[in-house]
């Protein structure tokens, strides 16, 4: 009777691991059948951290934003930007050099999108994926 209960637990919070779901903006980018193929997979472990933590806004004086380019010439008309949390920056379409940051004007704000770059967000990624295990 134990080890059937154990079974049960050990079943459950597999499926409680397992069962998580990537953030929704990575299905809005890459569709439903994408999330499901890869479930478990790194490439949807990556995208779901890219989605979470791969930009940041800075509120930065109006001086310095003239220098910048407008970001929304590299995302969708659509895009919103009022929080962090409803922002997708997996819908970015410019130019991402592996080791550089891109620093991008937010329209209508006093505030700049910053793109990690892809090594500093690999590293962030991979330390986050050590700490879980």
């Amino acid at each position: 009777m134990i080890r059937i209960l154990g079974f049960i637990i050990a079943f459950l919070l597999t499926l409680a691991v397992n069962g998580q779901s990537p953030d929704p903006r990575v299905e809005e980018v890459y569709g439903t059948s994408f999330v499901e193929k890869h479930e478990g997979a790194n490439v949807l472990s990556w995208l779901d951290f890219k989605a979470k933590n791969g930009y940041s806004f800075e509120t930065v004086p109006t001086e310095k934003l003239q220098e910048l380019e407008l970001a929304s010439s590299y995302f969708p008309n659509d895009t919103d930007w009022s929080t962090p949390e409803k922002f997708n920056i997996l819908k970015y379409t410019g130019k991402h050099d592996l080791d550089e940051r891109v620093y991008l004007r937010v329209p209508g704000e006093v505030e700049v999108l910053i793109i990690y770059s892809h090594d500093e967000l690999l590293e962030q990624f991979k330390a986050s994926s050590k700490e879980e295990k």
